[in-house]
């Protein structure tokens, strides 16, 4: 799932059937499904459900080179934010700390530029006026 959107980018799904489980080698994932690592070994019910789990990363595993493929596409056609909006009452910092001291009050509802600077929980942002300075993240839309 893409955090900034909440899109989903890749998904997968597994399920066993007791007529398909079939062991065939001793690799760490058959080992794993016959318990050998926990305590799915001593009942069929868990030797399904790790089986179904298996089946499921390899299906999200298959599908790495599509994820790829998607963050190359997002990284040249998305446009950089065009501006944020204050959510709430807050503070302009000079600098990317919540003790930095204070450049102006920003009311909400005021649009905002991002300079393309970021630290941690802060952007780097412009008001109408050219004014510069920090903003928390937590405090915009």
């Amino acid at each position: 799932m893409n955090p900034a959107n909440g899109q989903t980018l890749i998904a997968g799904s597994g399920q066993s059937r007791k007529s398909t489980i079939k062991i065939l080698g001793r690799s760490d994932w058959v080992a794993a499904s016959q318990g050998q690592f926990g305590q799915y070994g001593s009942s069929k019910d868990g030797k399904m459900v790790t089986s179904a789990f298996i089946e499921a990363f390899n299906g999200l595993a298959s599908q790495a080179g599509a994820l790829a493929t998607v963050q190359q596409a997002a990284a040249t056609t998305a446009p950089a934010t065009a501006s944020y909006t204050v959510a709430v009452e807050t503070k302009m910092l000079a600098s990317a700390s919540a003790t930095a001291p204070e450049v102006r009050a920003l009311r909400a509802d005021t649009e905002l530029l991002p300079t393309g600077n970021k630290a941690g929980l802060f952007v780097e942002v412009t008001d109408n006026y050219g004014t510069k300075g920090w903003v928390s993240v937590e405090d915009l839309r």
